[in-house]
């Protein structure tokens, strides 16, 4: 007698239809905010090892006093170190630990409070709505402050009504999208959260590495990512989809970069070996 297949669990992004509620055979992307609170240390004097910063910082600095047990290190993947606080107050101790990190460190190195962030789109809403408008509720409906949020150009739909491409703290983002709707204005608008992108080196286009460990010699900064020009931006491009990568080596390319399967460039997740996995 055959035995039921166990369902797997739940993945970090996972990907399900949303109810009958919605009429349309559309899917939501459910994300797990993390509980893990980090701070970024990067340095500013090429002559100074990060083995001489956290031995500073270490001969300077008790974490038993500030409650710290169990912190955990790793490298960034842009060589710089990370410090990890777990727990339900490790935000509190991260920002505790943030503000003497910089008092002993001060000149030595930047340290930063790095948050997870969250992508979403929200439209329908009508074009009297403006992005102050679009900022303050989103501040408000996902307790977060306004500076941490970054927002798109507000564009025309089909319809005549409106949307926009937001970005805010992981936590955030997920409390807004819950419902997948938002009073904005006179109208209830749809709100949806976007997959998280993989990591890009914004240099050469590919996956998997940032510009400071970028190895590749071409430069792509600053071109469109639809065209490739060098003369606008995506967000103003009204040219034909045309990969430069395919394009350079010489396959099919009326395609946006990493948008089909033969592209020369594959979306590909980050992967942490060699030096960049330490604790991690």
């Amino acid at each position: 007698m055959n035995q039921p297949r166990r369902s797997k669990p739940p993945s970090a992004n996972l990907i399900t239809p949303i109810g009958p509620s919605d009429g349309k055979n559309r899917k939501v992307v459910r994300r797990r905010a993390s509980k893990t609170a980090a701070i970024s240390i990067t340095s500013l004097n090429s002559d100074i090892s990060y083995a001489d910063i956290l031995k500073t910082a270490r001969d300077r600095i008790s974490l038993d006093n500030m409650g710290i047990e169990d912190s955990r290190i790793r490298r960034g993947l842009n060589g710089g170190v990370i410090i990890e606080i777990p727990g339900s107050d490790g935000a509190s101790k991260a920002d505790l630990l943030a503000r003497k990190l910089r008092e002993v460190l001060n000149t030595k190195a930047r340290i930063a409070r790095p948050t997870v962030m969250g992508e979403f789109r929200l439209w329908n809403f009508d074009d009297s709505i403006s992005l102050t408008e679009i900022t303050n509720i989103i501040s408000v409906r996902g307790d977060c402050d306004e500076q941490d949020i970054k927002l798109g150009t507000i564009r025309c739909m089909n319809n005549g009504l409106c949307s926009i491409w937001a970005k805010c703290p992981l936590t955030a983002a997920i409390k807004l999208t819950a419902t997948d709707r938002i009073k904005i204005g006179w109208t209830v608008a749809r709100v949806e959260l976007l997959k998280a992108r993989p990591i890009q080196c914004f240099k050469c286009w590919r996956f998997g590495h940032v510009k400071n460990t970028c190895e590749f010699p071409e430069d792509r900064a600053g071109s469109c990512f639809k065209c490739g020009s060098r003369q606008h931006r995506i967000s103003t491009c009204d040219e034909p989809a045309c990969c430069v990568v395919c394009k350079n080596a010489g396959g099919l390319h009326d395609h946006r970069l990493s948008s089909t399967k033969n592209c020369f460039i594959k979306d590909v997740p980050p992967r942490r070996i060699g030096a960049d996995r330490m604790n991690k």
